[in-house]
């Protein structure tokens, strides 16, 4: 499996968790939802999808969209619509590049303004793993919120049964 397959296969990956953890968002009592962890969950999914947007306009050296606040406090229903339109565009980016793609560095400026490169090997790395470990914070969250915690193991999107 090629590099650019492996990433496409860790997108189907990340699309799958995070609709889960969206949804499992939506099992938290209503009583809870407006404030503590309930609020904090949705903060951490809205902080994913900015993440993941600043990196795949630094992948495809864009101008990177302004970020007043990291962890808003956005209605479900907006973190869900960037998340499927973030979702296309790192499908489509990933259909754009090519295996050497993978190794080229990748200027950008950090939120401070700090110059730095890295390649697009470790940006998408980076990417996949920041997620895993916010939705890992989110299923807590969610669970001692009285909701139910989703699946977060990417082991789990590609078992199959044996025997």
């Amino acid at each position: 499996m090629s590099g650019i397959e492996r990433y496409r296969k860790l997108l189907v990956a990340e699309t799958r968790a995070t609709a889960l953890a969206f949804e499992s968002i939506g099992t938290i009592p209503e009583a809870n939802r407006a404030g503590g962890d309930g609020a904090r969950a949705l903060g951490i999914m809205a902080h994913i999808q900015l993440a993941r947007r600043i990196w795949l306009e630094r992948a495809e050296r864009l101008p990177t969209s302004p970020v007043p606040d990291w962890f808003p406090a956005w209605p479900l229903g907006q973190s869900t619509a960037l998340a499927g339109e973030l979702d296309r565009g790192w499908s489509t980016f990933l259909d754009s590049i090519r295996e050497p793609d993978l190794e080229r560095p990748v200027p950008y400026s950090n939120t401070k303004g700090e110059r730095f490169a890295n390649t697009l090997d470790d940006i998408l790395i980076h990417v996949f793993n920041h997620s895993t470990y916010h939705r890992g914070q989110v299923a807590r969250l969610v669970a001692d919120a009285g909701g139910v915690r989703a699946l977060t193991d990417y082991i789990g999107f590609f078992r199959t049964a044996h025997g």
